[in-house]
């Protein structure tokens, strides 16, 4: 695990929404920190987000191994870039995951989706909602795109086209992917904060209990 001796501390002595707030929401992410050594180029990155899409930089945060240097993903809790560094190819390196977490942006996003595909015309969908700039194979996007939005959150990644051609968001992600040295920007829409704290809380908890399964296996090694 390519977790740091301070998480470890935390989850296991603190109450769980603590270590959320301390070690997601607040400080600064292992990205801007440790590899470009430099912090303020993340509330650059934040602040240009919050301006194109007209909300509170407070909205948006940095998720993910981005922020904690591992991924709370995976079983293994891959560390930042793991395929990357033994690859060294563009495509292997890790995203950098942001969540924006405001209802009046996610509603109009929702609303807005809605509308553009004839509110969901069938053959609108299988005519226009197969591909995008993220999947070029068909693939009918409209069941993950429905998926997460029983979740509370919106995918990008799923949205259709038409939509995604006319936002000033995108265009902000695309130049900090030069920026970031060739980083996909990864963002997610959440519609209100409990969805947003409980998926990452429902993480977090996850790996408190391999930590503790993993403390109690040492010991019993030991005794």
């Amino acid at each position: 695990m390519s977790i740091s001796k301070q998480l470890k501390s935390d989850l296991i002595i603190r109450p769980i929404e603590q270590v959320f707030q301390q070690h997601v929401i607040d400080g600064s992410s292992f990205y801007f920190r440790e590899l470009l050594k430099d912090i303020n180029l993340e509330y650059e990155f934040r602040n240009n987000l919050s301006d194109a899409l007209s909300i509170n930089i407070n909205d948006i945060v940095i998720v993910g191994s981005a922020k904690l240097g591992f991924s709370l993903k995976t079983k293994d809790f891959n560390s930042f870039d793991h395929l990357f560094k033994s690859s060294n190819k563009n495509i292997d390196k890790s995203d950098i995951d942001v969540a924006v977490i405001n209802k009046r942006f996610f509603d109009k996003t929702a609303h807005e989706i809605y509308n553009s595909t004839r509110h969901f015309d069938r053959g609108w969908m299988k005519e226009n909602w197969r591909v995008n700039r993220y999947y070029n194979k068909p693939k009918y996007l409209f069941n993950n795109y429905s998926q997460y939005l029983a979740k509370g959150w919106l995918r990008p990644d799923y949205f259709p086209n038409e939509y995604l051609a006319n936002q000033k968001w995108i265009n902000v992600c695309d130049d900090w992917y030069i920026k970031t040295k060739r980083r996909k920007i990864s963002v997610g829409f959440y519609s209100d904060w409990i969805y947003f704290k409980n998926y990452q809380i429902d993480q977090l908890s996850f790996l408190k209990n391999e930590i503790l399964k993993l403390e109690v296996s040492t010991s019993e090694q030991l005794s």
